[in-house]
């Protein structure tokens, strides 16, 4: 009885922290930072995720304006509306049901207002719109990683080295530098993996992508990354264009990861590489 007592208490006190309804007791604090496409969200307490019944829900308009849609609030009627060029999603507060481009769609909990805050299903909003959302716990440094559909589309184009849907991604605003997750990699990591695609790194540039973007955890660069995978041309336009050779990484200089030779059977570009970022690297002033 007495722990029951407790436990009792402590619901009610996170539920006021943070101004939810004290009658259920089946509302925790959502234990993860948001970021949607590489960028924290900040709440407030009033307006933080919770955990409602199981089902994550978080505030409507920050997420929604992050992934692209124009919000709309019909306070008369309770409906909130997302809306992008080809997407439409309509939510009534106190519904489970939803319509994505006028098909009626079941959700796995109703929009309900919280301290004057209309609170939406995360995971249903990130998939409806195309987006992803994975949650990484300490590993990811506790991490709900949500991308938008134009990165996930951006990398998906990379991944088949489609220029034509890579441009039309990069038009839109999708950014490479992104990680597909907090700890990486890079979306722009995906370009010397799978080829020797000049035009494409080309493109990132084009649309005022940094030469030397780095990723948070380990240091590396889109410059690192063609060196590791023998691609020559790549760096050597990447050079051409302004990518620091002394950058250092976890694994290493440009330089070292070259002459670690980590694929034997390039060891002939290997050794071509190392020769190119040698003289770039006699030509920069020292410090």
């Amino acid at each position: 009885m007495r722990r029951w007592l407790l436990v009792s208490l402590l619901v009610l006190l996170v539920s006021a922290s943070i101004g939810l309804p004290r009658t259920s007791a089946a509302i925790k604090i959502f234990p993860y930072t948001l970021s949607i496409d590489g960028k924290k969200v900040e709440f407030t307490r009033a307006n933080h995720p919770v955990v409602l019944n199981g089902t994550t829900v978080a505030p409507f308009r920050p997420v929604f304006e992050r992934l692209g849609l124009h919000v709309k609030w019909k306070p008369e009627s309770k409906q909130i509306i997302g809306e992008s060029s080809d997407l439409t999603i309509t939510l009534t507060v106190g519904s489970k049901k939803a319509i994505v481009n006028g098909k009626l769609v079941d959700m796995p909990a109703a929009p309900v207002i919280i301290q004057g805050f209309t609170f939406v299903p995360l995971r249903f909003i990130s998939e409806s719109s195309g987006g992803e959302l994975q949650v990484y716990g300490e590993e990811g440094g506790n991490n709900a990683w949500l991308l938008s559909a134009k990165q996930v589309q951006l990398n998906k184009a990379i991944m088949r080295n489609d220029l034509a849907e890579t441009e039309k991604y990069l038009q839109q605003g999708a950014d490479p530098t992104v990680g597909v997750g907090p700890l990486g990699p890079a979306i722009y990591s995906f370009v010397p993996y799978y080829g020797d695609n000049l035009e494409m790194v080309a493109f990132f540039l084009e649309y005022d992508m940094n030469v030397n973007a780095r990723e948070e955890f380990n240091g590396i660069t889109l410059l690192h990354n063609a060196v590791l995978y023998s691609r020559y041309e790549i760096v050597k336009y990447l050079l051409e264009h302004g990518a620091d050779p002394s950058i250092e990484s976890v694994s290493g200089t440009p330089l070292e990861i070259a002459e670690k030779k980590s694929f034997p059977e390039d060891q002939q570009n290997a050794d071509a590489i190392a020769e190119l970022l040698k003289s770039y690297l006699h030509e920069q002033p020292e410090s």
